[in-house]
């Protein structure tokens, strides 16, 4: 779990990343994985990627005047980490109209 406070208000966020108790380095905030940890190099790079797209996602949001809540974060995330996309409307859509919305796409 990533723990992130902003503005009053706190985004916490699973990163699906476990470590034993163990292999967790309790005195550096940059490198969580001790160096005798199975997957350290990929678990401190993951944590690092994370931590660098929580600063971007929100120097991007300030920039652009959004209010900072801890969903915004999370949706953002999931897009970038999870390659899962926002859909503006969260109506269903029926199989036609998803071949119509296909052929759209390959059209263009």
């Amino acid at each position: 779990m990533i723990s992130y406070h902003f503005s009053g208000q706190r985004l916490v966020y699973y990163s699906g990343i476990r470590i034993a108790e163990n292999e967790f380095n309790v005195k550096s905030e940059k490198t969580p994985a001790k160096a005798d940890c199975y997957d350290q190099i990929f678990i401190n790079n993951r944590l690092k990627l994370i931590r660098n797209f929580i600063g971007e996602i929100e120097n991007e949001a300030l920039a652009g005047a959004e209010t900072l809540t801890p969903d915004l974060f999370k949706n953002r995330l999931n897009c970038k980490l999870k390659a899962k996309s926002i859909r503006a409307d969260k109506s269903k859509v029926t199989l036609m109209q998803y071949f119509d919305i296909f052929i759209e796409d390959t059209m263009t």
